[in-house]
């Protein structure tokens, strides 16, 4: 059996098959058993869950799912990665390798035809270049009961800040009317060939239920970048220029719901952009 947690195998196997990473595509493979099984752990995954796996690189993660789910659907966009997953995953009968771009998937639809299963999960170490986009697209398809990542130490801040954090912005407010994140542990650049130059930790997402009508669903996320958008403005300009509202009704939304008029985007939860929503809606 292939030990893909060793960094001789691993530099061999990339060595053998010509493989070059790509900067772009932002390619860590991580060599450290304990970091993989912890996130297995955390994942829930057992022999009734089926995987969705974004990034499996050479199938480091791949493989461990392999052992602990009912079938996994990993999704790779480099080419140059399917030969050397075609050697790496050959016995592992329950994965399925697609060569396709994460970010365009049809999720619902990808998960009832790759993932027939009722439990889903997802469990990956995402390309750090489509973190945020990649991470809003899974909690807005809904399809998944658990989401575990490993991620750039300062994504997985920024997701999981709040309100007075130094990183808090949209994204965080966003994942937070999804689902409610944590830092799980940290990961040390020397886990990974090649050897990144900022730290990594693994996060976990547990999607909250939310009792929203659809309408007020996209009011919720509107208001969220309109507050964001501008930053430094007070909600009554920034929901005014995002068009959601005059200037007047806005500072009237903020009062009747016991927020100043001049408050700011950065100041509020996903809750209070929560109330907002549903009292502008109630009007």
């Amino acid at each position: 059996m292939m030990d893909l947690t060793s960094p001789a195998v691993v530099r061999e196997l990339i060595t053998r098959h010509g493989f070059s990473f790509t900067k772009s595509l932002g390619q860590n493979f991580i060599t450290s058993r304990s970091a993989l099984e912890r996130m297995i752990a955390l994942s829930g995954i057992d022999d009734e869950t089926g995987v969705l796996e974004i990034g499996p690189g050479i199938g480091t993660l791949t493989r461990e799912l392999s052992a602990h789910a009912a079938a996994v659907a990993a999704v790779e966009i480099d080419q140059a990665l399917l030969p050397l997953l075609k050697e790496t995953l050959s016995d592992c009968g329950n994965v399925t390798v697609y060569h396709q771009d994460a970010l365009k998937l049809d999720l619902p639809r990808f998960c009832r035809e790759a993932l027939p299963y009722e439990k889903l999960a997802v469990c990956a170490n995402l390309p750090y270049y489509i973190t945020t986009p990649l991470v809003t697209i899974l909690l807005e398809a809904r399809c998944f009961s658990t989401l575990t990542f490993l991620l750039q130490k300062e994504a997985v801040d920024r997701l999981c800040a709040r309100p007075g954090d130094d990183g808090y912005c949209a994204a965080s407010a966003v994942v937070r009317y999804y689902a409610e994140p944590k830092l799980a542990f940290r990961v040390g650049a020397d886990c990974f060939i090649p050897r990144p130059k900022v730290g990594s930790a693994v996060m976990t997402l547990r999607p909250v239920e939310r009792t929203l009508s659809e309408a007020q669903e996209k009011l919720v996320l509107r208001m969220i970048q309109a507050a964001f958008s501008q930053r430094r403005k007070t909600l009554t300009n920034t929901f005014s220029s995002a068009g959601l509202c005059t200037r007047e009704e806005a500072a009237a939304l903020l009062s009747a719901c016991g927020y100043r008029e001049d408050i700011r985007g950065e100041a509020l939860a996903a809750e209070d952009f929560i109330k907002l929503a549903c009292a502008m809606r109630a009007e």
